[in-house]
C-alpha cells in the first residue's frame, strides 16, 4: 500500500512539473521555428497546447512554354504584373489546380499553370552582323500565293496585334534569311542590344537571291530583319520612319543575335 502511495505521489509530481514547465517542441524534435504554431486559445481552455506543424510547400523550376501573364491575384482578371516570354525558367509554388505562385520583385504573382513545362526547349544562337539596326517591314496583303505556308499562315493564324504588325500568339510575324531558319511557323527571338527581347515566328522567308552570299541580310540595304504588317493599322512612327524600330524606343536597338527554337508542335 506504501509502495503503490509513493507511486502515485511520484506521477502527480511529473504531471504537474510538466503541466507547469514549457517544453520547447522545436528543439526537442529539431523543427524549425517557422514551421511551428501554437494554438493558445484551445490551450487557454484546456491547458493542453496543440501544435500545428505547417509543412511549407517546396518550390519548382520550370519553363513556360508560352508567352505568359504574371498576374496579381490567382485570376484572368486580376491585375498584370509583367509578361513573361516563352521559355523563361521561373521557380514557382504550386497554388492549387490551376495556378502557381512566383516571387515578383518581393510580392506574389500568379501564373496559369497550364502555361508551365518542366523542360526547356532547346535552341541556337546565331550572332548578328553589325548592320542589323534597321528592321524593315511589308504588308501581309503582298504575300498572294494561296497555297504557300506563308498565306495560310496570314488567313488561319496571323491577326494585325500591336503597332499594327501581324502576329500569332503573340509573337511578330517577321521574315528572316535561311541562315538562321527556312521552317515557316519556327519560333526565333531577336534578342537586342539592349537587352529587348522581340518574340518573333517565321512568317515568311527573304529570297535567298535577295540576300548576301551567306544568306543573313538583303543586299540593297543590309537589312536582317522585315516585319510583316497591317499597313492602314501600322504605328505611325514606324511608317514616317521606315523602320519598325521606331515603334517603340526599346526597339531601338541593333540586333545582338538571334536564338532559333527547336520547338516540336
Amino acid at each position: 500500500m506504501i509502495f503503490r502511495k509513493v507511486k502515485a505521489f511520484i506521477l502527480v509530481a511529473a504531471l504537474s512539473f510538466c503541466m507547469c514547465q514549457p517544453v520547447n517542441i522545436s528543439e526537442k524534435y529539431n523543427i524549425s521555428r517557422e514551421v511551428v504554431s501554437v494554438n493558445t486559445k484551445t490551450a487557454a481552455h484546456t491547458g493542453i497546447s496543440l501544435l500545428a506543424i505547417q509543412i511549407p510547400k517546396s518550390t519548382c523550376i520550370g519553363y513556360t512554354s508560352t508567352s505568359v501573364n504574371v498576374r496579381s491575384e490567382p485570376s484572368v482578371e486580376s491585375n498584370i504584373l509583367d509578361t513573361y516570354i516563352f521559355n523563361t525558367e521561373i521557380e514557382y509554388t504550386e497554388y492549387d489546380n490551376e495556378w502557381v505562385s512566383v516571387d515578383y520583385h518581393g510580392q506574389i504573382g500568379y501564373i496559369c499553370k497550364k502555361y508551365i513545362s518542366g523542360d526547356s526547349c532547346a535552341y541556337i544562337d546565331y550572332d548578328a552582323p553589325e548592320t542589323s539596326g534597321y528592321k524593315s517591314f511589308m504588308d501581309y496583303n503582298m504575300i498572294t500565293d494561296r497555297s504557300s505556308a506563308q498565306y495560310i499562315l496570314q488567313n488561319t493564324e496571323a491577326y494585325t496585334g500591336k503597332f499594327g504588325i501581324r502576329q500569332v500568339d503573340g509573337r511578330y510575324c517577321v521574315a528572316i534569311g535561311s541562315y538562321f531558319t527556312s521552317e515557316i511557323g519556327a519560333w526565333f527571338d531577336l534578342i537586342l542590344k539592349n537587352g529587348t527581347v522581340i518574340p518573333c515566328i517565321l512568317a515568311d522567308q527573304k529570297d535567298d537571291n535577295d540576300t548576301d552570299g551567306a544568306n543573313i541580310v538583303t543586299k540593297h540595304n543590309g537589312c536582317m530583319s522585315e516585319f510583316v504588317i497591317d499597313w492602314d493599322n501600322l504605328n505611325r512612327s514606324a511608317m514616317r520612319d521606315g523602320d519598325i524600330s521606331s515603334c517603340t524606343e526599346s526597339w531601338d536597338s541593333p540586333v545582338d543575335y538571334v536564338r532559333v527554337y527547336e520547338k516540336e508542335d
